[in-house]
């Protein structure tokens, strides 16, 4: 057992993965019941063994459903294996069930992954998509290369017309735009339409989708009274499907000292944005340090703000130095931005 440990660590000696990268994919049909980091990467090493070593790390079961796969959620697996000596390359990883996903389909699904992954502004968390209802028509390509043809799954052609191979392109692009139909959130999560149709077509089509989308959401360490400002010593991180909240959370990454607590939150409860108050950053009167921004340079002057205003907001200020007043952006406590033209 002894000798099996040390052949281990000797394995992954920091020497030995130093000269390790890992290149995610963009998107794989999973067919195993166990999905390995050689699925989802192409694994680079100095030393051979380590990388194939690597390469068969095992990161969780297949996917139930239409899957993108976060880089935090990729380095933390790696990392609990091997440690942090390594270089991760790419963006979230797209991962298709092969039991619900037909190689014909392949390429579709491809188009509207990447469609969920440009829609969703802050790019974090593990999102899976489950399909409610619209099973998406398919645009194949005919033999002859004319314009493609809509069918639905269950009319394909009959065997002896050919198809195009799986990892074939429509004739013609997809355009897909999001009708929330659901959603208590900022963040992309909860029921949603999506219209797609194709470039020379003004007909759409629709699919009705669930985002389950997973995020470390914010819960009380101990009982929270009302009036009390939030700190980070107050919060602890539960990672949670925001989609089955019956509102917003306060998720990791949010600033929590812009918060005070206005209804009481009972210890280990979620956080949520209807309990909270928004801290003002800025109030009338205050000195403000103002940073004037154009092409890349930045000039700093002290200032007075002529409004109170929270982060994120527009108030008016003027530099103690000329007394003029420029619109400015709150970005933090009493320090505001004014973009000149």
């Amino acid at each position: 057992m002894i000798r099996f440990l040390s052949s281990i660590l000797l394995l992954f000696s920091a020497s030995a993965l130093s000269g390790v990268e890992v290149y995610l994919k963009r998107l794989v049909r999973v067919e195993t019941p166990v999905v390995k980091l050689a699925q989802i990467a192409s694994v680079v090493a100095r030393d051979s063994a380590v990388g194939a070593e690597i390469a068969g790390i095992e990161l969780g079961p297949g996917p139930e459903q239409i899957t993108l796969l976060p880089v935090q959620e990729i380095r933390g697996l790696i990392e609990g294996k091997i440690g942090s000596e390594f270089s991760l390359i790419g963006s979230r990883v797209v991962l298709l069930p092969a039991d619900s996903i037909p190689e014909e389909e392949l390429w579709f699904y491809r188009e509207l992954s990447a469609f969920i992954e440009s829609s969703d502004y802050y790019k974090e968390g593990r999102i899976e998509i489950e399909i409610l209802s619209g099973a998406a028509d398919l645009v194949f390509l005919s033999e002859s290369n004319a314009l493609p043809v809509l069918s639905k799954p269950k009319a394909l052609p009959a065997p002896s017309t050919a198809l195009p191979a799986p990892s074939a392109l429509p004739a013609q692009p997809l355009f897909f735009r999001m009708v929330p139909a659901d959603s208590n959130n900022s963040y992309l999560s909860g029921k949603l339409e999506i219209l797609y149709r194709e470039a020379t077509s003004d007909q759409e089509k629709s699919i009705l989708i669930w985002v389950h989308h997973f995020l470390p959401v914010a819960h009380a360490a101990y009982e929270l009274k009302a009036g009390v400002k939030l700190q980070d010593y107050s919060l602890k991180y539960k990672e949670r499907d925001i989609s089955l909240y019956s509102g917003e959370p306060l998720v990791k990454g949010e600033y929590v000292k812009d918060f005070k607590i206005r209804s009481r939150v009972q210890m280990d409860a979620p956080i949520m944005k209807r309990s909270l108050a928004t801290l003002p950053m800025v109030r009338a009167g205050d000195p403000v340090k103002i940073l004037f921004k154009k092409n890349g340079i930045i000039i700093t002057m002290a200032g007075r703000a002529q409004a109170s205003g929270t982060r994120g907001s527009t108030i008016y200020v003027s530099p103690l130095s000329t007394g003029k007043r420029f619109s400015a952006l709150v970005t933090g406590e009493k320090e505001v931005e004014v973009e000149i033209p």
